[in-house]
This record gives structure tokens, C-alpha cells and sequence, in this order.
């Protein structure tokens, strides 16, 4: 009983740690500070950019370039 008391105090606590970590920063645009021109888009993302398209892709050169 006292293990499972203990795992489960661990597991709360860690929850609590990401919460108040995640919360603990303003955003900058919190603070009216809003950089570029532009408002941001409804989903706040490049995706938001008219013509953006994302995605990825693996480049390999020779021997040693990875990306």
C-alpha cells in the first residue's frame, strides 16, 4: 500500500510541476510586444500564411551531411 501511496504522490506532483512550469512564462505577445506587421492567423501557425505549404524532406550529400 505505501508503493502505490508513494508512485502515486510522484505521478500528482510531476502533473503539478508541467502545469505551473507551462504557466509560469508570459507570452510575449502577452506583454504587447507583437512582432512582424501582421495579426496572427486563427490557428496562430505558418500554416496560417497564405501559399506557405510545410512539410519535410531528408537530404543526404556524400558521407557526412544529414538533415
Amino acid at each position: 500500500m505505501t508503493g502505490l501511496f508513494h508512485v502515486t504522490a510522484a505521478l500528482a506532483l510531476g502533473g503539478l510541476i508541467v502545469v505551473v512550469g507551462a504557466q509560469g512564462k508570459p507570452r510575449s505577445r502577452d506583454l504587447g510586444v507583437a512582432p512582424g506587421v501582421h495579426a496572427p492567423g486563427p490557428l496562430n501557425a505558418i500554416t496560417d500564411v497564405e501559399g506557405v505549404r510545410v512539410g519535410h524532406v531528408t537530404v543526404i550529400a556524400g558521407d557526412r551531411v544529414r538533415t
